[in-house]
């Protein structure tokens, strides 16, 4: 008792200890709230993913563009799984478009800046069903500058490329999930 009141004394001539203890008494408390009221992860089925076909002229696009689905389905915590007969779900697709066209000119009349659009058909079916249950068709586009150094040009496409793919990546999964949390 004698401490508890020694303490009290002394918050009392410390005014700014006495709000920082108040302050960090505040904060537990709502931190304790807080972590009661937590609501927990979303568990989803484990998805078969599908190598994406490449349907397009452009060479080797189904290879940027799976590796980046995949990394974004494990991002969100889906189980992937490679084998299709382990799952009740697979997910599967095929490029159907890349374009490559210039947005703007300089006054030579040269392309000074590109726009990359990429399409791309899925569907994720379930094990026993004919129909698919979620199809997609989805398409985004991404924007570099043109330079005169074929290096650095190829470079900034294939970042525009990896940026649409990202895009595209994120709107498949955003889909998938949110179709497998209202099937539950």
């Amino acid at each position: 008792m004698k401490t508890l009141l020694s303490f009290r004394q002394f918050l009392s001539r410390n005014p700014v200890i006495f709000k920082n203890v108040l302050s960090l008494s505040c904060l537990v408390l709502l931190l304790s709230c807080s972590v009661a009221q937590r609501v927990p992860p979303t568990t989803y089925p484990p998805i078969a993913l599908l190598f994406f076909e490449n349907g397009t002229n452009e060479p080797m696009i189904e290879q940027q563009f799976s590796p980046i689905l995949k990394e974004r389905f494990i991002r969100r915590g889906m189980n992937r799984i490679q084998n299709s007969n382990e799952t009740a779900f697979v997910l599967s697709g095929k490029i159907v478009q890349f374009e490559s066209a210039f947005k703007s000119l300089n006054e030579n009349g040269q392309a000074t800046e590109y726009q990359i659009t990429i399409g791309v058909a899925s569907k994720l079916t379930e094990k026993g069903k004919a129909e698919p249950a979620l199809k997609m068709d989805l398409m985004e586009s991404a924007d570099y500058l043109a330079s005169s150094d074929p290096a650095m040009n190829r470079d900034r496409r294939d970042r525009a490329i990896r940026e649409a793919a990202f895009r595209l990546s994120d709107r498949t999964v955003d889909l998938v999930s949110d179709f497998l949390s209202e099937s539950r």
